[in-house]
Formats: structure tokens, C-alpha cells, sequence
């Protein structure tokens, strides 16, 4: 049984110093920047000084469009609480707290681009393979 997937949505890599990837990312390879997100304080799993850049201040998380339905993510590691890596340790369907989502555990992962007509019918062939699956609210 395939699923009905059309291709790579998105894929994410942890980088060590935005600027630097975004500046070979986009200025050196031509992918365009669409998106960025910064980083607010107080917020958890952050610490300031990971974020000062001299081009990007405050970024954790860049998107660029490579091309057909895929982006590719830029991201700053996160320094966890022991209890949100606690937490993360469990099965992704089991994280009471829908933010941690964003990381999905680890910062490098890879999304597959199903067509919206097709996401019901995934969706069902996933839980009969016995595969958790977790519908996040957008």
C-alpha cells in the first residue's frame, strides 16, 4: 500500500550560525527567503545570546522556497528544559503542550507533501498500518 505523496513538503536542518547559512542558502545557491521567525523573550527553550546575528537578530527559524511544493528550514538549536526534553523522550502523539510540535523532538526532520484531497485517505491507511498519528490544529 503507497501512500499518495506527491513529494518532499519541507525539509529542516539545524544550523550552527543563521547568517552564515542564510547567506549560502540564499545569496550563494538563489533560494529566496519567504519566511523567518523570531525569537520572543521569555519564551521557553531560548536563551538571548544565541540569537544576537549581525544580519538576522533575534531569527531561530528561516524558510526558503527551493522549488514545486517544498521549503527549506533554517534552524538555531534550542536549549531544552529537562522537563521539555522529558517530555520529548515520549511519543510525539502523547505532548500535551502543542509548541513543542514545532520541533517535532528534533530540529532536522523532513515532511512528505500530500495533496489535500488525499490527506483523509492517508490519514486512514496510517492508522490501519498501526501508525500514531496526531492531528495538530493549525
Amino acid at each position: 500500500m503507497k501512500l499518495p505523496v506527491k513529494g518532499v513538503s519541507e525539509l529542516v536542518l539545524e544550523v550552527a550560525d543563521m547568517d552564515r547559512a542564510v547567506h549560502f542558502w540564499s545569496e550563494v545557491l538563489g533560494f529566496p527567503v519567504v519566511d523567518q521567525w523570531k525569537w520572543e523573550p521569555g519564551t521557553s527553550g531560548f536563551q538571548a545570546e544565541q540569537f544576537v546575528s549581525r544580519q538576522h537578530p533575534y531569527v531561530w527559524a528561516t524558510w526558503l522556497y527551493v522549488g514545486g511544493n517544498t521549503r527549506l528550514g533554517l534552524w538555531l538549536p534550542r536549549k531544552w528544559t529537562p522537563e521539555e526534553r522529558r517530555i520529548m523522550e515520549q511519543p510525539v502523539t502523547s505532548w500535551p503542550s502543542p509548541e513543542l510540535y514545532d520541533e517535532g523532538g528534533k530540529h532536522v526532520h523532513f515532511a512528505l507533501y500530500i495533496e489535500e484531497e488525499d490527506f483523509d485517505c492517508t490519514f486512514e491507511q496510517l492508522q490501519s498500518l498501526g501508525i500514531p498519528v496526531t492531528i495538530r490544529p493549525i
